[in-house]
């Protein structure tokens, strides 16, 4: 099943934004049987997203977002 993925960071005030993009950044990539693995770092938050073929046309995906411990994390993270 082919799909893309993106990830959204929103600041508190909704006027700052920073989104994924692979021309962008440098994500790592790993795949092992029907599960990938995408790492990133978007702002200050690193990101490490996975996504498992579940059935025909059905996939889950997980997102484990990590902050540095002086972050506030107020704002929003959106995945569209």
């Amino acid at each position: 099943m082919e799909f893309g993925t993106s990830i959204c960071v929103i600041g508190r005030s909704l006027a700052e934004t920073a989104q994924t993009a692979k021309e962008v950044q440098r994500p790592n990539y790993s795949r092992q049987d029907k599960t990938e693995t995408i790492t990133t770092e978007l702002s200050k938050f690193k990101f490490m997203e996975t996504i498992a073929t579940i059935g025909t046309g059905a996939a889950r995906i997980g997102i484990k977002a990590t902050a540095p411990l002086d972050t506030n994390t107020s704002g929003r993270i959106s995945m569209h």
